[in-house]
């Protein structure tokens, strides 16, 4: 018998703590109490989006707001920065918010940024071929983060000396961009 059962056959008359029946029954009725129980707790920490931790969870809340739906490349956790990020005003207050945004999304250290590269550009460069990072999802979430007068753009990093490539950019291996 369940402890959630036993618990409820303390609430119950002597006389009937020991009938078979009612112990099955009380034991049946505990696991189901149980199991809406943790139901409910996971619809309670899941509405947050800052506890995000289930794909399914995070696809409703990237609908409701509008953004792709499962971008491929990014994990759940990463997708979920992206909602929280959209959340707040789609955009961060200073340049140490915007770079934490990034950081806590993509880790420390997998991609660089510079900026400046004309006026009002943000360049970021991720490693070509990480598997991690994508094009599509660094963008996303940098233009949700980004104030919107500064134009931000992706670069791919070739790595070993292949220089690197801006997405969308056909001008690839010429040293133009």
């Amino acid at each position: 018998m369940s402890a959630g059962g036993l618990d409820l056959l303390n609430v119950l008359p002597h006389f009937m703590r020991n009938d078979p029946q009612v112990r099955g029954y009380t034991d049946v009725v505990a696991r189901e109490l149980a199991r809406v129980e943790e139901l409910i707790e996971e619809q309670r920490t899941q509405w947050f989006p800052q506890q995000l931790s289930l794909s399914e969870y995070v696809a409703v809340w990237e609908f409701n707001l509008g953004l792709p739906i499962q971008t491929p490349g990014l994990t759940i956790n990463q997708r979920a920065v992206i909602v929280a990020s959209h959340l707040r005003k789609r955009h961060a207050a200073s340049g140490a918010d915007w770079l934490a945004t990034l950081e806590g999304a993509f880790g420390t250290g997998s991609w660089s940024y510079k900026e400046d590269v004309n006026p009002y550009q943000l360049r970021l460069t991720i490693p070509y071929g990480s598997g991690t990072l994508t094009a599509l999802g660094v963008l996303t979430l940098a233009r949700e983060v980004t104030p919107a007068h500064i134009d931000v753009t992706v670069t791919y990093d070739g790595g070993g000396g292949g220089g690197s490539f801006i997405v969308g950019v056909s001008l690839v291996g010429i040293g133009q961009i």
